[in-house]
This record gives structure tokens, sequence and C-alpha cells, in this order.
């Protein structure tokens, strides 16, 4: 809703201002389809950027574009893992989940929109326990 109204006083801003021979709302309809195209383009790049890595003793997760993080969970200290999606992600067969961790105060490590199977794996894999 907010998006529309913005798109609408940008279309009465330009007719004010340029008086421009373009039907109404062509330009700022344009302007609205180029910043959605950016935004699924930034929100592709950010989900190729995600990736985890689950070792004999770690559990292990990469993400970010310009700036580069990694978080790392030693597999003994992993109490529960829980998961979520809503209903896009269900539709998409995607889920995210939460690594939580032993100890007050410790760390959560999150890994968003994994396929299905990858979290069934990564479940049944991280209640085996550490394999040392």
């Amino acid at each position: 809703m907010a998006f529309a109204i913005t798109l609408a006083v940008v279309d009465v801003l330009l007719r004010r201002r340029f008086d421009p021979v373009l039907p109404p709302l062509v330009a700022p309809a344009t302007l609205g389809l180029i910043l959605l195209a950016l935004g699924f383009l930034v929100s592709g790049i950010r989900y190729r950027a995600w990736g985890f890595e689950l070792t004999d003793d770690w559990v292990r997760a990469q993400w970010g574009v310009l700036i580069h993080r990694t978080a790392t969970i030693p597999r003994n200290r992993v109490q529960t893992l829980t998961s979520e999606n809503g209903p896009l992600d269900r539709l998409l067969g995607l889920t995210s989940v939460t690594v939580h961790t032993a100890g007050a105060g410790a760390p959560d490590l999150a890994i968003p929109h994994l396929e299905d199977g990858t979290v069934e794996w990564l479940r049944s894999e991280l209640a085996r326990g550490p394999l040392r």
C-alpha cells in the first residue's frame, strides 16, 4: 500500500514539475518495475551468498555479499534444531532452521531457506551427536 502511494506521489510531482506527455502513472509504474526487478536481483544474490558446512567437529555457516561472515559452532555444543517456514517457503519447498547451542547466552546459528530434504538430513546428522 505504501509503495503504491509513493508511486502516486511521484507521478503527481513529475506531472507538476515537467508536465510530461506520457499517460498518467507510466513514469512511476516504470520506476516501480525497475525497483521490483532490483529487489529480486538483490534477493537472489543474497540467497546465493548463504552456505553451510557440517563436519565431524563443526557446524559452520557463511553469508554476506560485500562483507563475508562466518559462524562456527562445535557439534558437541548443539542442543536442538528448530525449523520454520511460511506460506511462500512451503510453496517453494524451503525451510529456515536455527541451530540452538548449550549454555546460557550461547549464540544460535540461523540458516535460512534450505530445501526440505537438506533440513531432514541436517536434523538426522545432528541428532547423532558429535562424531568424536
